[in-house]
């Protein structure tokens, strides 16, 4: 027998409204302690940050207040014990009460009253139950040529249920991206869950769904996080501002527009090679900016990132510390070049290259040169364990605010720079402590 779980919930719009922006979540958990639910509500249009709002609990009740959402989507969610609980309700209109019953089978949270469009939404959300913990427990039992049938039954699901309920426009299209989204996410992951590469299988993601820019071209598709992404993987290739002139051509909703221009300008921003045309670069950024209404931030992003060029002073904003926590300066080393190593203790290639840098330092004969490994970890326990565990020495730095790579636009690492004698940064893709030559190139420096 399926367990079965109920809740009692009162959505009040209108009577409950306490502003023109906000809603009033109120609902009751007759099962147990409505405290251990840890129940939260966010509106799917970006109006709230990713960790929405909490409602408040007290025994068997829970309410809260949460921003009124423009497209009527709600994602309420949770934890009941140490099941999640995840499940879009659609409230439409201003001046009705939607009394909604959640109840979770075999975890799966689903509504089953409050009219047919959440009916849907909860049907189709023990669709894509039922088939994501297939896909990611037994998907390794899937043979190639059954996959695109697999990924495409999220759209016949969809298909099937408009037929059962007499859903709503916004609803209709709100399951379509839904299901396509969550087909191409899984698409995605092919190769972690069942094992085939991608370049393996007869079909691509565009065999996906039919015209699926079609799909996307909707202010609803800023509901799913992957929709700008799938948006931008699909224009043709070419120069930042071709694929902004394609992005215009194919997807005329402005919102969509936005998000995925930005997408675009910011992946221009993220792998340029800042060590040559800079000026050519700074005014494509500007021309799209002018054209295609990116967002402006991204020129002084771009700009910032000025400090991965040669003749560049050392990134400002960068808070360096040591073991001890103390704050260090580049400007310690100046008159000596420096070598620096960004490394990580998650890093496996980083770690190989310790031995052959402590051998560096040991085997150079220049007095010139000054090294410092500089730890990208976000975690400091993580980065003072793996330093014992390497017997490093020497200057053991942290990059504490986690602003580094990020202002020298490091792609990977592990990464060398070198520094010269007046704090300007010399080389930005140094030879590897590993590289036969590193000795000599460094024995060199003047």
């Amino acid at each position: 027998m399926r367990k079965r779980v109920y809740f009692a919930i009162a959505a009040t719009l209108g009577a409950l409204v306490l502003n023109a922006q906000t809603i009033r979540i109120q609902g009751r958990y007759p099962a147990g302690n409505a405290e251990q639910l840890a129940l939260h509500v966010r509106p799917l249009d970006g109006a709230l940050s990713a960790d929405g709002v909490a409602l408040k609990a007290a025994d068997k009740t829970f309410e809260g207040d949460a921003p009124v959402s423009s497209n009527g989507f709600y994602q309420l969610y949770g934890r009941n014990g140490n099941v999640q609980l995840l499940m879009p309700v659609y409230l439409s209109g201003t001046n009705a009460a939607y009394p909604l019953t959640l109840q979770l089978e075999q975890g799966c949270p689903m509504i089953t009253d409050a009219g047919d469009d959440n009916k849907a939404l909860s049907a189709f959300n023990k669709k894509l139950w039922a088939s994501d913990r297939f896909f990611w427990t037994q998907g390794k039992t899937l043979k190639a040529e059954e996959l695109l049938p697999f990924l495409r039954s999220y759209q016949d699901a969809v298909d099937s249920l408009t037929q059962v309920y007499a859903c709503s426009e916004s609803v209709k299209q709100y399951l379509r991206l839904w299901a396509y989204t969550s087909a191409w996410n899984n698409y995605e992951s092919i190769p972690r869950a069942v094992g085939i590469a991608l370049d393996q299988l007869s079909f691509t993601s565009k065999d996906l769904y039919e015209e699926p820019l079609r799909i996307l071209d909707t202010p609803l598709a800023a509901c799913f996080s992957s929709a700008s992404y799938i948006i931008f993987q699909m224009l043709p290739a070419g120069t930042m501002n071709e694929r902004l002139a394609a992005l215009h051509d194919r997807i005329s909703n402005e919102d969509m527009r936005r998000k995925v221009g930005n997408v675009i300008a910011d992946n221009f921003v993220r792998r340029f090679n800042y060590g040559n045309d800079f000026e050519a670069g700074l005014a494509e950024l500007k021309e799209a900016v002018s054209t295609y209404g990116v967002d402006s931030e991204l020129v002084e992003e771009f700009t910032r990132r000025r400090t991965s060029v040669k003749g560049s002073p050392f990134p400002e904003g960068v808070i360096l510390v040591d073991a001890d926590g103390k704050e260090m300066d580049m400007a310690t080393f100046k008159g000596s070049y420096v070598y620096v190593d960004l490394w990580a203790s998650w890093c496996g290639p980083c770690c190989k290259e310790v031995p052959f840098l402590q051998q560096l330092e040991k085997d150079l004969q220049n007095d010139n040169v000054k090294f410092v490994s500089i730890s990208l970890d976000s975690d400091e326990k993580a980065w003072k364990n793996k330093m014992q565990t390497l017997n490093m020495h020497g200057n053991q730095w942290r990059d504490k605010n986690e602003a580094l790579a990020h202002a020298l636009n490091v792609q990977g690492i592990p990464r060398f720079l070198i520094y010269d004698k007046e704090g300007r940064l010399y080389d930005a893709n140094a030879l590897r402590p590993s590289h036969p030559n590193i000795l000599e190139y460094l024995g060199k420096l003047e």
